[in-house]
């Protein structure tokens, strides 16, 4: 007995094209509900660590006294230049002595 499959090509076609429609479908269906439940995860917890706000003052106190240093060592940078241009008897600004 022989057996011809010729006409069950194209089922076997749709149906191979119906079952990755449909097993796509299912893994967004599956994903989608993950990142849902991720975000409602997200939205329970507790948003705001209560040393955080301490944290952020001692960063902000730091950085402030980092900037106050830098400012001191810029205004003895520009007080060392004058005093060296002054001893080199040039005019502030000049490279020639004048």
């Amino acid at each position: 007995m022989h057996l011809d499959i010729r006409p069950l090509v194209g089922l076997l076609a749709a149906g191979t094209a119906a079952t990755i429609f449909l097993m796509s479908y299912v893994g967004v269906y599956l994903l989608g509900r993950a990142n849902g439940r991720r975000q409602a995860e997200r939205l329970q917890a507790p948003r705001h660590d209560p040393a955080a706000h301490e944290r952020l003052d001692d960063v902000e106190a730091r950085l402030e006294a980092m900037a106050g240093s830098v400012k001191r060592l810029a205004d003895a940078q520009r007080v060392w230049v004058n005093y060296q241009d002054r001893a080199a008897g040039r005019k502030l600004g000049s490279s020639t002595p004048s």
